[in-house]
């Protein structure tokens, strides 16, 4: 569950090929605690999907709420809308950003830049759409930008943005 990225590239390398699927773990986990469980985000859902090889690992218990549920629908939305390129795609890191923050998703047919506020404060982002010629459309929000245009984002904790290269 979570990271660090050098405990994930060692398991991928490992499992030499096999898909793996790393998680969020929804705490409090045992059964007999009766608090109330915190709230698994998109954007960590986004990131431990990006991460992994083969899915998303969800550990929950009943106490599950609806803002988890919506986060696990809308990343599905997304993963199910470009399952090949998750399952196939290149994680490439752009050159200024953190890794763990943005991160380009591409395979022959598609590419996705993936936004990710996966911290407990409010974050900016000043981040340039990658290539010369094409355009992008968010995939939540329908937003339409330019190639070689730089995007600023203030997003609150677990928020997220998917930029997908038009064809």
């Amino acid at each position: 569950y979570g990271r660090p990225l050098s405990d994930i590239s060692a398991t991928i390398k490992a499992v030499k090929g096999i898909p793996s699927a790393f998680g969020c773990l929804l705490t409090p986990y045992q059964m007999s605690d009766l608090s109330p469980s915190l709230q698994i985000s998109r954007a960590e859902m986004l990131r431990r999907v990006l991460d992994s090889t083969g899915g998303l690992l969800l550990f929950e218990r009943d106490t599950i709420d609806g803002r988890t549920w919506f986060a696990s629908a809308e990343t599905s939305r997304l993963v199910a809308t470009y399952e090949d390129t998750f399952l196939k795609g290149r994680r490439i890191d752009i050159p200024g950003q953190d890794a763990s923050s943005v991160q380009l998703l591409a395979d022959k047919t598609n590419m996705l830049l993936c936004i990710m506020n996966d911290t407990s404060k409010q974050a900016e982002y000043s981040v340039r759409i990658p290539g010369s010629r094409s355009k992008w459309k968010e995939f939540y929000t329908g937003r339409i930008v330019k190639s070689g245009e730089i995007i600023k984002l203030k997003f609150p904790p677990g928020e997220i943005a998917v930029y997908v290269r038009m064809k």
